[in-house]
């Protein structure tokens, strides 16, 4: 090998593979601190814009989980106010039956109508009052849209009947329910019968709304544990690797410190020829 004064070659390699292993290092130690394979565009971009495809999926999956579970409470509560109501119709069926005998005195069959007024009325409170974060559940109202997924379009329609006559107000109208006697209360029996048939059909509908939205609910956290493993295997650092590479890049280092502080004595080899 040649010996030069102007030039020193042997300390240029030596500089630039000590820049490189440091460059190596520096990666190396920022995949190991932050957990991530890719921490700017540079080290991966396309792993980085299919990983940030999948974070938006993820984040409105979970968001979407969320709303499958207000959509869950909103059919419990609206399904337990209608089985409320339709306990005091069985109540009230009962009483008709009770009614109907023609053993009863005019004292039992008015006792037995203040029941069944103040059981009516009650139906009818629920009906009016009953909602969710401030949406009524049972007047009619109500026909909403759950978001079950992280795209447009995925939605469910959830409709709630009204299980009762409204007047052209809007008010509930309160039917001529009378136990007075015996055909009065065979009447009540026949609308009591169709109400309760109407309660198990909204009841049969909110149950089969419930099991729906269950059921997406469980395929969002399988979509979501899914892309959070595919992403993982794009984004997190592999621990393993990178500790060997760390080890790697120490060597060179320690090595390419050496080497550099042996190039640059080469210089005083040409000082020792000229003496």
């Amino acid at each position: 090998m040649a010996l030069t004064l102007n030039t020193n070659p042997s300390s240029l390699f030596a500089q630039r593979a000590l820049t490189r292993s440091g460059a190596d290092m520096s990666s190396v130690l920022q995949r190991l601190s932050s957990g991530l394979r890719i921490n700017s565009a540079r080290d991966d971009a396309a792993g980085l814009v299919i990983s940030q495809g999948m974070t938006a999926q993820m984040r409105g999956l979970t968001q979407a989980g969320r709303n499958i579970n207000d959509g869950i409470s909103l059919t419990q509560t609206a399904e337990s106010a209608v089985g409320t109501i339709g306990e005091n119709f069985q109540r009230i069926r009962e009483l008709a039956v009770q009614a109907a005998n023609d053993t009863n005195s005019a004292g039992d069959r008015a006792a037995m109508q203040r029941e069944a007024d103040e059981l009516i009325k009650e139906n009818f409170r629920i009906a009016t009052d009953t909602n969710f974060n401030g949406l009524k559940l049972l007047d009619g109202s109500f026909n909403g849209a759950v978001q079950l997924g992280h795209r447009a379009g995925d939605v469910v329609m959830l409709t709630i009947s009204s299980l009762f006559q409204q007047t052209d107000g809007g008010a509930f109208a309160e039917p001529p329910l009378s136990l007075a006697n015996h055909a009065d209360a065979t009447a009540a029996l026949t609308y009591l019968d169709k109400q309760l048939a109407n309660i198990n059909v909204q009841r049969a509908h909110l149950g089969a709304m419930q099991n729906r939205l269950t059921h997406a609910f469980e395929n969002v956290q399988t979509m979501s544990g899914n892309l959070a493993e595919s992403r993982s295997r794009i984004l997190d650092t592999d621990f393993a690797a990178d500790a060997a590479n760390l080890t790697r890049t120490q060597i060179l280092q320690q090595a390419g410190s050496a080497m550099l502080a042996q190039a640059n004595t080469l210089p005083n080899q040409i000082l020792q020829l000229l003496r």
